[in-house]
């Protein structure tokens, strides 16, 4: 057995403490007994260095005349608490685990009572020894123990006596498993006023029986009980068969309950719940009220195609200290997060909406979010949302929004919120390049926004076999298989791309509609149509050098077959004069946008032909087109605003910004992020001068410090707009 598979449950009483152990999933629980002693005492000792714990300490301390460390009651103590504890539980995990491989998969500590320092030094200590590790309380542990048991010591109620210094106690689990899971809440009684602490020390014990045997008999009154569990001191002879109870016994198995004695019960139940933790399959289907566990499931409502989802944040019945869990969603149309809260103990479901103010500017569908939900301290449901860009399209924002949830409050009279809200597609590596665009989608999600935002650049072999392959590793290898079939058979694109539409939820009927119609209506194109379109769409996302390249073809085409008006030969002549400015060629895009105005002789670009020259510093010719006629003062007043609203306008863009945040990382002495701000730049400009490659995985996915897409100025202008 891997020493890295042992459970631990350790029951941090006052007096004395106790180990329970499991070497893996099935196996069978084992008790640590220390020197003969079960019950070992929560005692340390300092001797020639050395500390010693349990019997060995009281009795070396003894001998020196001196008193041993009260491990858990002690307040002045020599060390801080966490590191005497995590010293005398490693102590003792070495006693019961003897060797070297022997180590810890989980542990978990239980308590008799703990204030909010012990507590403190009790998670402190089980975090240096074990990572994964829980401090939970007696009752809890108690029913991790009941509830492991076969059915039929639970199948009603449960009882548990404890018997020690501080007199006789009762613990009673009642349990409804007319629900699914079977929810139980507990009921605590001081019964010592049948047995108190000092009845431990008196002699007789026939009058200790009948007592006992009264209490027993007021407890179970009105009552249906499955079994009894006996603990404590004052019922250890009980346990070795030299037993003080007649008459209680026969009342503990008055209407055949079984009985059970022992000194283990929670350390075997913490041992329990490291189980249930390390292998969830074992948790009994059980709902405790009022423990440490959470009664309630949080998820979010969501929309997963055309059907109502729920997607889990907080699973039910999970530590409440250590619950918590994310999820991403995508917005269409929505400001408005709505958290379920559904009450697993048959309670019916809590609704809460959460604003969300203040939304980046982008598209329906390309505000993808990160959801975080954790308990705070109070008890209260704390949620973030944090943006988390949407790939190479639109980077985060790094605006997040926070809102803690009293769910003893539900919100009332709420009307449906509008938009909807989406499960997103799982996200992260591999990344897949899409080709001539050299964008690079990380989910599902985003190439269906890229083939729906961007018809014209989608290529032939969209679902090559390196797409087909990063489909499978997005574990989506049945829609991989089908297009891969339908690849073979030769089934035209627009069908394959309906096809992985229709396999995804991110876009609807209609718009799924709209893309196949775009296909049909792109096949009826001519050969010049579809190389401007395309062109037009690289020099959208920055790819100029390989935009310039079929603009010039364009104009090729034309002057060959004729074909195009005045009007849109301007246009293509224009839009060139847009990529030569992204390449900061500003002689050439000159040349351009004269060309365009000498063949259409526009207003608009006669004006966009004045602010490149202004750019340039070609201020002569500005001054000799004036004296010409051809620019009248009052074009020159509205080149001049133009100029400066773009100037403006540009200081305060993303592209921009980003430029300006990252340079000023230099200044940090070494910076890491620096170097990621540099890589980053390198490779959009990479991008922009038509100098990516084909990545093996994607590259690694970083937040780009420019956005293309974002950068103003002139823009390529084209006859027709696509949705």
């Amino acid at each position: 057995m891997a020493s890295s598979e042992y459970m631990i449950g350790v029951d941090l009483g006052q007096e004395s403490v106790q180990l329970a152990y499991a070497a893996g999933e099935d196996s069978e629980l084992s008790s640590l007994e220390l020197d003969g002693q079960g019950l070992i005492p929560a005692l340390m000792y300092r001797s020639g260095g050395e500390w010693l714990i349990g019997s060995n300490a009281l009795t070396r301390a003894r001998e020196e005349g001196t008193e041993p460390v009260r491990l858990m009651t002690d307040e002045d103590l020599p060390e801080p608490r966490a590191g005497l504890l995590s010293m005398f539980i490693r102590k003792l995990i070495a006693a019961a685990l003897p060797g070297e491989d022997a180590g810890v998969r989980y542990l978990a500590l239980t308590y008799e009572e703990a204030d909010d320092e012990l507590l403190k030094s009790m998670e402190e200590a089980a975090s240096v020894i074990c990572p994964d590790h829980c401090v939970i309380g007696r009752l809890l542990c108690s029913e991790f123990y009941a509830f492991s048991q076969r059915m039929e010591l639970w199948n009603r109620d449960v009882g548990i006596f404890q018997y020690d210094r501080k007199g006789l106690r009762y613990t009673h689990l009642d349990i409804s498993t007319g629900h699914h899971p079977a929810v139980v809440s507990a009921g605590s009684s001081d019964l010592s006023s049948f047995l108190d602490g000092a009845s431990l020390d008196l002699d007789d014990l026939d009058a200790r029986d009948e007592k006992f045997a009264s209490a027993v008999r007021k407890i179970s009154e009105g009552r249906t009980i499955s079994s009894f569990y006996l603990t404590g001191p004052g019922f250890d002879d009980a346990g070795q068969g030299v037993s003080w109870m007649k008459k209680s016994l026969a009342a503990l198995c008055a209407g055949r309950r079984h009985v059970f004695v022992g000194q283990n019960l929670f350390a075997r139940g913490a041992c329990y719940a490291g189980i249930c933790s390390v292998y969830p399959e074992r948790k009994p289907d059980f709902a405790p009220l009022g423990t440490e566990l959470t009664i309630h499931q949080i998820y979010l409502a969501v929309q997963e195609g055309k059907r109502e989802a729920a997607l889990v944040l907080i699973p039910a019945q999970m530590l409440r200290s250590q619950a918590g869990g994310s999820a991403s969603v995508i917005l269409d149309g929505a400001d408005e997060l709505t958290i379920c809260a559904a009450d697993t103990a048959g309670g019916g479901i809590r609704s809460f909406f959460m604003k969300l103010d203040s939304l980046p500017d982008r598209p329906d569908k390309t505000v993808r979010l990160n959801v975080e939900a954790a308990f705070t301290g109070d008890g209260r449901l704390h949620i973030r949302a944090s943006d988390t860009g949407f790939g190479d399209f639109f980077p985060s924002s790094g605006r997040c929004w926070e809102e803690d949830i009293d769910m003893s409050v539900q919100d009332t009279g709420r009307a449906k919120p509008e938009g909807r809200v989406l499960a997103a597609a799982p996200y992260g590596q591999p990344g897949l390049e899409i080709s001539l665009s050299g964008k690079h989608v990380f989910s599902t999600d985003e190439l269906c926004w890229f083939i729906y935002d961007n018809i014209y650049m989608v290529p032939e072999d969209m679902f090559s076999p390196a797409a087909l392959g990063w489909l499978e590793k997005k574990g989506r290898a049945d829609l991989s298989a089908r297009l891969k079939d339908m690849t073979r058979s030769g089934a035209p694109l627009k069908e394959q791309i309906r096809a992985f539409l229709a396999g995804t939820a991110y876009l609807d009927s209609r718009q799924i509609s709209s893309v196949y119609s775009a296909l049909e209506q792109l096949e009826e194109h001519s050969p010049l149509e579809r190389t401007k379109l395309k062109a037009d769409s690289l020099c959208r996302y920055g790819s100029c050098l390989e935009a310039l390249r079929l603009y010039h073809h364009a104009l090729c085409l034309m002057e060959k077959t004729e074909d195009g008006s005045r009007q849109e030969r301007a246009l293509v002549l224009h839009n060139m004069a847009v990529c030569l400015m992204y390449l900061h060629d500003t002689d050439s895009a000159a040349d351009c946008m004269y060309r365009a105005w000498k063949t259409d002789k526009g207003r608009r670009f006669l004006a966009e032909y004045l602010c490149i020259l202004r750019i340039g510093g070609r201020d002569e010719e500005i001054r000799k087109l004036a004296v010409t006629g051809d620019v009248s003062p009052q074009m020159l007043d509205e080149t001049s605003v133009m100029c400066r609203n773009a100037a403006r306008s540009y200081s305060q863009s993303e592209r921009y910004l980003g430029l300006k945040a990252g340079l000023a990382l230099k200044n940090v002495p070494g910076s890491p992020v620096y170097s990621e701000f540099v890589e980053g730049y390198i490779k959009a400009q990479g991008r922009r001068y038509g100098l990516y490659s084909p990545s093996k995985d994607g590259d690694p996915h970083k937040q780009e410090a420019i956005n293309e897409r974002q950068g103003k100025g002139p823009s390529p202008s084209t006859g027709e707009k696509y949705l």
